[in-house]
């Protein structure tokens, strides 16, 4: 085949018409993700599913047992109401525990405490159970109605513990401040739509009696101390002896009888015994007795203390991203400008998610710069491993592309794939630039558009084999659904349409960029 000058000029001119539209391509299937249409929800509560449901329940401290069992029994009810709802197969049994968690995560919690209950539904193995274990705990959290009087309840169907897609840590020096713009912001997650479990950690304590001495006090020699020792042998009982019975140890502890300890009367009644002095002098006078409840736990963060506001949001109605962007435009400016010196910071699974991503960012440069010299060496070529990586940016429009048709989310899976479709690229574009070189070396003279094109023609049956091999390798598992896999779907939704995008980069982009660039050498 003859190439004069005009022709070659022809087609080089024509071939420009394949990157402009390759450019296009991949702006318009990247608005998806733009628009949304293809939600990016970067920890999917799929993986590590468990094979069953459970909810841990915090009453306010202090709760009595009864009240938490009757809460759990609530719990109970509504878990065998879904089951019956769905015909009885789901479920196989209901667990409860009042006065403990079962769930390892409540390490930092109080145990064998009246207000902590867990219960946990067991669920039966698929095919038996068609739904999996998110959309049972969703019909199940229905069905159970408002539960705004509980302190907290935490759902979980994962065997590990999954962080709140929706945290923010606030910071302020005055202590009633935070109180107030904690109280905004999680009056504020209620309005969004899909999103349960907020809670906060401004959570009050038991009621306790707080002493402070009266003049009159001080002057008898008292301290609160002293005062509080006193009627905590009278209430609660002083030990006097031990008695040892065989291998028990039995303590005798002298106090009121019942009726006296459970009345407020009998202590403001109460009388004091002077140090060091005979007599006894009235509570009322020696001290002001005080009912309080402070937080449970005091955070701070950078010497600042800091409550914590969570939420999970429900992927089938607002994905963890959607939310915090609707917290950030609507509720935190008015929040800052309301609060001068408050400070809202992201937590919990949105810094972990923000970690991951600037991870990436660093490290996919280094390694594009690694592959760069890799293959710089090797084809002994600058421009080359250009052309080389050029298809990687179209392999993650195909990714997006594919999920966008059949309807998954964007995951930190799906990042995975497109990351090891990036390596099919690369390694596709080395095999067709190799021969393209040998070409060239075999015969310098000829040109570089029926060097490329040759190129193509000898390496299309291998770039197109080992696409579809791959293709069809993975596409089994496009099909699974079983609540153990289906966290790997978006990995290998991303694999096969970034493939497809990508043999085709292969096959067309990359012999016209050759072509672009040593044409106009010649």
């Amino acid at each position: 085949m003859i190439v004069t000058a005009s022709h070659a000029r022809c087609l080089f001119l024509n071939d420009i018409r394949l990157p402009i539209l390759t450019v296009v391509t991949l702006l318009y299937y990247n608005k998806p993700i733009r628009k949304q249409q293809v939600r990016l929800l970067i920890f999917d509560r799929a993986a590590n599913v468990s094979d069953n449901v459970q909810a841990d329940i915090y009453l306010p401290p202090g709760a009595p047992f009864d009240v938490t069992l009757a809460t759990a029994e609530r719990f109970v009810n509504a878990a065998h109401a879904v089951n019956e709802e769905l015909g009885g197969t789901p479920i196989h049994s209901v667990s409860m525990l009042v006065g403990n968690l079962i769930s390892w995560a409540a390490r930092d919690q109080d145990f064998n405490a009246s207000h902590l209950a867990s219960v946990r539904v067991h669920l039966n193995e698929r095919p038996v159970r068609t739904l999996s274990p998110q959309d049972i705990e969703r019909l199940w959290r229905r069905e159970i109605g408002d539960i705004s009087y509980l302190e907290k309840v935490e759902f979980r169907t994962t065997s590990r513990v999954t962080l709140p897609g929706v945290a923010y840590a606030l910071k302020h020096e005055d202590p009633a401040v935070l109180q107030q713009a904690t109280a905004d912001l999680k009056s504020g997650l209620v309005s969004v739509p899909g999103l349960y479990e907020i809670s906060d950690s401004q959570s009050l304590g038991k009621r306790h009696f707080e002493i402070e001495v009266t003049p009159a006090g001080i002057a008898a020699g008292l301290t609160p101390a002293a005062i509080g020792a006193q009627l905590r042998a009278s209430f609660h009982g002083a030990e006097i002896q031990r008695i040892q019975r065989g291998n028990e140890e039995i303590k005798v502890v002298v106090r009121y009888p019942e009726h006296r300890r459970e009345s407020l009367r009998e202590l403001a009644e109460e009388h004091i015994q002077r140090p060091g002095a005979a007599g006894e002098l009235p509570l009322s006078m020696v001290a002001q007795i005080t009912e309080k409840r402070e937080l449970t736990r005091v955070i701070r963060i950078d010497g600042k203390q800091t409550s914590l506001v969570n939420a999970r949001a429900d992927a089938s109605v607002i994905t963890p991203r959607q939310a915090r962007r609707q917290v950030r435009t609507e509720m935190i400016p008015e929040l800052l400008t309301n609060y001068p010196g408050l400070r809202i910071d992201i937590d919990k699974a949105a810094r972990n998610e923000r970690a991951l991503l600037k991870t990436l960012a660093l490290l996919i440069p280094i390694v594009l710069v690694a592959i760069y010299a890799l293959i710089a060496a090797f084809l002994r070529s600058y421009w080359k491993p250009v052309i080389a990586v050029a298809g990687i940016p179209l392999a993650f429009s195909g990714a997006v592309l594919s999920h966008w048709l059949l309807g998954w989310d964007f995951t930190a899976m799906s990042i995975f794939g497109v990351v090891g479709v990036s390596g099919i690229v690369v390694n596709d574009a080395l095999v067709l630039l190799d021969r393209y070189n040998r070409i060239r070396v075999e015969n310098d003279m000829f040109p570089a558009i029926a060097a490329a094109s040759a190129a193509t023609r000898h390496r299309f049956r291998a770039v197109l084999l080992t696409s579809l091999t791959t293709i069809l390798g993975l596409s089994p598992l496009l099909y699974e659904r079983g609540d153990e896999l289906i966290f790997l779907v978006p990995f290998v939704v991303s694999m096969l349409g970034g493939l497809v995008f990508a043999t085709l980069a292969t096959l067309l982009l990359l012999p016209t960029l050759v072509m672009i660039v040593e044409g106009r050498k010649e």
